[in-house]
């Protein structure tokens, strides 16, 4: 069973309120640096990978801080949907800080908010999943349907792109890169994907096979 202990809804509370603040304070502070219109600026914002993963994990930690009879918190309590959840932001982690923390590294409130969306956050996520989260057995198959996700934001990118001619991350730019070397990046972090997410359920299984031998 989950813990329903004060220490459980105190680190969903402070988690889900980390990434909402994240989230649209970094908003806040594209609007008034970058010189380009609302509208293109909420879509460029809200178009990034990390910005719609860190907001459904904001969601997920929103979700536990109701009681387990919630059916709100029994959907993102469940082990697929908890451990995909997990799978995304750890993905938007391990890219940033292999890939772009070189390339992009802001400073002050932005350079706050950068760490919290891409280390902080996907680290609690990581820990509250390992500590709060009941452990069933997950099959393998479930990985076609975790990258249903993905997929669909591959596809939304390079369409965004293609009208407004701005790529959310260098490696997604088929203005720079073209199509084929696109979409062999796109497979390439598909592939990482899914071994993260078969790794993760490995992972599950040990649990729940460790605790029901105790």
């Amino acid at each position: 069973m989950k813990s329903s202990s004060k220490t459980t809804t105190i680190f969903a509370i402070v988690g889900a309120i980390t990434c909402f603040y994240a989230v649209f304070s970094q908003y806040i502070i594209r609007l008034y640096v970058y010189q380009a219109p609302v509208w293109q600026l909420t879509i460029n914002h809200f178009s990034f990978f990390t910005i719609l993963t860190n907001l459904l994990v904001g969601v997920f930690f929103t979700s536990q801080i109701f009681s387990s009879n919630n059916k709100w918190n029994q959907f993102f309590s469940t082990p697929s949907i908890a451990t995909s959840i997990v799978v995304y932001i750890s993905l938007v982690g391990l890219i940033f800080n292999l890939l772009l923390r070189k390339i992009y590294h802001p400073s002050g409130l932005e350079g706050l908010n950068n760490n919290l969306l891409h280390v902080f956050i996907p680290l609690a996520c990581i820990f509250y999943w390992y500590k709060y989260i009941p452990k069933e057995r997950i099959k393998y198959k479930s990985i076609s349907y975790w990258i249903i996700y993905p997929l669909c934001y591959v596809v939304y990118i390079l369409v965004k792109g293609y009208f407004m001619h701005f790529y959310q991350y260098p490696f997604f730019d088929v203005d720079k890169l073209g199509y084929e070397k696109v979409l062999l990046m796109a497979l390439c972090q598909l592939v990482v994907l899914t071994i993260m997410s078969a790794i993760y359920i490995w992972m599950n299984n040990k649990i729940v096979i460790k605790r029901s031998t105790n």
